[in-house]
C-alpha cells in the first residue's frame, strides 16, 4: 500500500480537496483509496494526527494502515497543509511511523505575491490580526515568509522521502485538470469521477475581500466580541458570494516585484528540480499576471462595505441556541406584530406577527440539508392554531403550542435571512372577556424557540 502526504500549501484549494475527501469517502474505497480515521477531522483534514507531539495518534495510525493493508486498499491519502512548516526531524518521525510504506508527497505551488494577500486575507476571516492591510505596504519583512520559500520546502522533503517521491503541481486554473483542484486530485490518486462522484455546489473556505478587510481593522481596534465578529464575517461572506469580490489585492506594485525578486532563485530551483511544466512554458508562475492592487484604495472599498451592512439591520443572526422573553425580541420584535416582553415571553399584536432572523451560512456544514424551528407557547381565548406562511412552501395550519416547523435552507435568502408569517384567526382584548382592562389583541403568547439542523 502507497501512502499519499498532501502537504498544501496554503491557500491551493486544500479546504475543497479534505471536503471531498470525506464526501465521497465510500466512493473512494470502491477504488481503492482510503481515508484514514485516525487524527482526521471533518473540514481539516488529519489535523488532529500532525499536531499531537506526542506521537500518540501515529501509533495508533500504524495500526490502521496495517488493516487496511489487509482490506487490499492500495492507497492511503494523508492530508494537512500545516505540514508545510515541519522540520527535517518531525518529517522523519512522521517517515518512520509509516512503517517503511512508499511515500508520495504532494504539494500545490501557488505565486508567492497571491499567497501573501489571500493568506492575510483568510487569516483574518478567522481572527483578530495584529497587522493591518498597510503593514503590508511598509513592512517589507511581511512579504517574505519562509514557509513559502517552494526549493527549501520541496528539499527538506526530499531528504527525508527522496526526490523521486516529490510530487508539485502549479496551482494555476490553466494547469489543473478541467480548471478544478478537486477534479486535478481525483487524477494523481487515479479516481476518474462518474455521476456517483459527489462535487459540492459552493466553494469551501473563501477568502475575505480587500473591503471586508478594512473593515474588520477598524471594528477589531474598536470591539472585540468573538461571537459577533463571527457573524459579521459570515455577512460578509454571504455578500461575497452574492455579488463577488471587491478586490482581491491590497499590495502596491513596488512590494509585488520585491516579492517576485526575493523568491526567483527559489522559484527557478523548483523548476528545475520538482515541476514538469508544459512545452513550450519557461516559468513557474505567469509573470504577466496584476497581483497588485487597482485603481480604488481599501479605505474605498471599505466604506461601501458599511454602506452594504446598514441595509441589513433588521434580521439579527441567530445560531439557534434557546431564546426566552429577554431574548426572543431578537426574531419577534414590535415592529414585526409582537408587544414588549413579559416575565415569561411575549404576546403577539394584532391579525399578523412575524419571525425574522438569519442563519450564518458559512458556518453550516454541506450536509445539512433542513432546519427544524421549535416553537413554545399558548393560545388566547378561542385561537387554536395559525396559519404559517414559510417562504416557498405552501401555507400550512399549526398549532404552535410545541412545533417543530421544518424549514428546507434553500427557503433562506442567499444572506442567510427568513420572515416567516403568522396569521392569528380572531384577536381578542382580555378587556372584551372582563378578564381586566387590558385592551391589547391578543391571539398567542410565544414562550420560547429554538431550532436544530438536519442532515
Amino acid at each position: 500500500m502507497k501512502i499519499l502526504l498532501h502537504i498544501g500549501v496554503p491557500k491551493t484549494g486544500s479546504t475543497a480537496i479534505q471536503v471531498h475527501l470525506e464526501l465521497n469517502r465510500g466512493w473512494l474505497s470502491t477504488r481503492g483509496v482510503a481515508l484514514p480515521q485516525t487524527g482526521h477531522s471533518e473540514g481539516y483534514g488529519h489535523v488532529l494526527l500532525f499536531e499531537d507531539r506526542t506521537n500518540a495518534h501515529l501509533e495508533r495510525l500504524q495500526s490502521e494502515l496495517a488493516r487496511l493493508e489487509q482490506e487490499g486498499v492500495r492507497l492511503a491519502v494523508l492530508s494537512w497543509e500545516g505540514l508545510n512548516t515541519y522540520t527535517p526531524e518531525q518529517l522523519e518521525n512522521v517517515r518512520r511511523h509509516l512503517g517503511g510504506r512508499e511515500v508520495e508527497i504532494l504539494a500545490y505551488l501557488r505565486e508567492q505575491s497571491e499567497v501573501v494577500q489571500s493568506g492575510y486575507l483568510q487569516a483574518i476571516k478567522q481572527r483578530i490580526q495584529r497587522r493591518t492591510l498597510d503593514d503590508f505596504n511598509s513592512q517589507d519583512r511581511l512579504i517574505s515568509p519562509p514557509h513559502i520559500d517552494y526549493a527549501s520546502l520541496l528539499e527538506r522533503y526530499a531528504e527525508v522521502f527522496g526526490c523521486g517521491n516529490i510530487t508539485a503541481r502549479v496551482y494555476e486554473r490553466e494547469l489543473l485538470v478541467k480548471g478544478n483542484i478537486v477534479l486535478d486530485f481525483l487524477s494523481i490518486v487515479g479516481a476518474e469521477p462518474d455521476d456517483q462522484f459527489i462535487l459540492a455546489p459552493t466553494k469551501q473556505n473563501v477568502s475575505l475581500d480587500v473591503g471586508t478587510a478594512a473593515v474588520l481593522n477598524v471594528m477589531d481596534s474598536l470591539y472585540s466580541n468573538g461571537a459577533e465578529r463571527e457573524e459579521l464575517v459570515d455577512l460578509m461572506l454571504c455578500h461575497i458570494d452574492a455579488d463577488g469580490p471587491d478586490a482581491k489585492y491590497f499590495l502596491e506594485e513596488s512590494q509585488v516585484r520585491k516579492i517576485r525578486a526575493h523568491y526567483a532563485a527559489s522559484n527557478a530551483r523548483v523548476m528545475q528540480e520538482f515541476v514538469d511544466l508544459p512545452p513550450g512554458r519557461q516559468y513557474l508562475f505567469s509573470p504577466e499576471k496584476q497581483t497588485w492592487s487597482g485603481a480604488e484604495n481599501p479605505v474605498e472599498l471599505g466604506e461601501r462595505k458599511f454602506s452594504f451592512l446598514s441595509g441589513l439591520k433588521d434580521y439579527k443572526s441567530w445560531r439557534g441556541s434557546a431564546l426566552d422573553s429577554s431574548s426572543l425580541p431578537a426574531i419577534a420584535s414590535p415592529v414585526s406584530g409582537w408587544w414588549s416582553p413579559e416575565a415569561e415571553g411575549l404576546w403577539s399584536s394584532g391579525d399578523t406577527s412575524r419571525l425574522r432572523f438569519r442563519i450564518c451560512p458559512t458556518m453550516i456544514p454541506v450536509h445539512h440539508g433542513s432546519l427544524s424551528l421549535h416553537l413554545r407557547g399558548q393560545y388566547f381565548a378561542d385561537n387554536e392554531s395559525s396559519l404559517v406562511d414559510l417562504p416557498g412552501l405552501p401555507e400550512q395550519r399549526i398549532d404552535l403550542c410545541d412545533a417543530a416547523l421544518e424549514i428546507p435552507l434553500e427557503s433562506f435568502d442567499r444572506y442567510g435571512r427568513i420572515d416567516i408569517r403568522i396569521a392569528h384567526d380572531r384577536p381578542t382584548t382580555p378587556s372584551s372577556l372582563g378578564i381586566n382592562n387590558d385592551e391589547r389583541e391578543l391571539a398567542y403568547f410565544l414562550r420560547s424557540a429554538a431550532y436544530q439542523l438536519n442532515s
